[in-house]
């Protein structure tokens, strides 16, 4: 369960991070939407933090999803997982997440072009992703010593149904 669900869904789920974090700003930006919103008497930074909280709170209802539904299928399993790890591991992928709507939305805020937004965006992701997967592999060499500029490092989905949440990676 911690390799086949929660080992894949955080670099599945970085697609849809990425998509609603230009939808914080590039999208509207490339659609004309946000000329016709920003003539409000209304302050950019509150629009781009109300959509970034409106976001973050659609993940942590994904992620509350996520659980019922792995919830769900262990109560008609043989397979018996204490249900404290399965939330413990679904509440560590919140700040990942979290973490990659608010890097998007900077992306796009910054270079207010979706397309340049996404094209970083998927390539600080994957490369985070790689950097996490050489450190792991070569345990011991440079690549473990670079693995802690992974966000991907501090995720640890084995050590939490393990072991149980780390505090520390969440900070």
């Amino acid at each position: 369960l911690a390799y086949g669900f929660f080992g894949y869904l955080l670099l599945i789920f970085a697609v849809y991070a990425i998509l609603s974090g230009l939808n914080v700003t590039a999208s509207d930006e490339d659609a004309g939407i946000m000329d016709m919103v920003l003539s409000l008497p209304l302050p950019r930074w509150r629009l781009v933090l109300e959509k970034l909280l409106a976001y973050g709170l659609l993940v942590v209802g994904i992620m509350a999803r996520s659980y019922v539904g792995l919830f769900t299928g262990e109560q008609f399993s043989a397979l018996k997982v204490d249900n404290s790890r399965l939330l413990q591991a679904t509440v560590n992928m919140i700040p990942a997440s979290l973490m990659m709507v608010a890097f998007t939305a900077f992306m796009g805020a910054l270079f207010r072009s979706k397309s340049t937004a996404t094209a970083v965006s998927a390539v600080f992701v994957i490369a985070s992703y790689v950097l996490n997967f050489l450190g792991l592999a070569a345990s011991g060499t440079f690549f473990d010593k670079l693995k802690g500029l992974s966000f991907f490092s501090y995720y640890d989905h084995q050590g939490v149904i393990m072991h149980g949440l780390s505090i520390s990676n969440i900070m």
